[in-house]
Formats: C-alpha cells, sequence, structure tokens
C-alpha cells in the first residue's frame, strides 16, 4: 500500500488482492466440485466483505479513501463545541473525528441525467 494519506484504486486493489480469503480462493483452497457460478458468488461475497475491511481500517487509522470517478471519502477533525439543549442546559460536544463522503460531479451529472 503506498503511502499517502489517501488509498487509490490501486490501494485498494492490491489490499484485496492479498487479503487472506481471497488467496485461498485464488490457491483452489476449499471443495473442487463448487459450481463455477459458486465460485464466483464466493469470489465476490469476499471481495465485497475485504472491501469493507479495507475501507473500515484505512478510515479508523486516519486515511481517506478516493475512487477516482465515484467517491471520496475523508477522515475530518471536528472542535469542541457548546450546544443549547431544548431544556436550556448546555452541554460541551468533545473535539473528535468523522468521515465526510464527496461523490464526484461526473457521478451526480449522470444520476441526474438519468430519468426518474
Amino acid at each position: 500500500m503506498s503511502k499517502t494519506d489517501v488509498l487509490t484504486k490501486t490501494d485498494l486493489i492490491e489490499a484485496i488482492a492479498t487479503h487472506p480469503s481471497i488467496r485461498r480462493i485464488a490457491e483452489g483452497g476449499g471443495p473442487t466440485r463448487k459450481s463455477a457460478a459458486k465460485v464466483a458468488e464466493d469470489i465476490a461475497r469476499v471481495a465485497v466483505e475485504s472491501l469493507e475491511e479495507v475501507t473500515r481500517e484505512a478510515l479508523v487509522l486516519g486515511r481517506g479513501l478516493n475512487l477516482r470517478g465515484v467517491l471520496r471519502l475523508d477522515v475530518a477533525p471536528v472542535a469542541e463545541r457548546l450546544v443549547r439543549l431544548p431544556s436550556g442546559e448546555q452541554r460541551t460536544i468533545p473535539a473528535h473525528r468523522t468521515v465526510k463522503a464527496r461523490v464526484s460531479d461526473a457521478l451526480k451529472a449522470k444520476v441526474a441525467a438519468t430519468p426518474a
């Protein structure tokens, strides 16, 4: 994986390709009598689960994720702030991090151009 603050498509491919479950399937580890459809389903399931895991790990470590032309996820700091409750009581919300998502302009344009 590259050492930048943002995971790219190439980084994701590398991380998923080296995931132990993907390696096991690629090396033929498993029952040999599976149909091609079942093998394809297993690979797809493991790929999606691996993507979830890699994304989660990257965000927890404070790294972003960039799927060019689709989506960008970034971890952003949120400052401590004072809020007033409906009862009039004031509370302090501590500083923390949050995930910000940005959908690409190209994808937004394609979605907007598609009839409802």
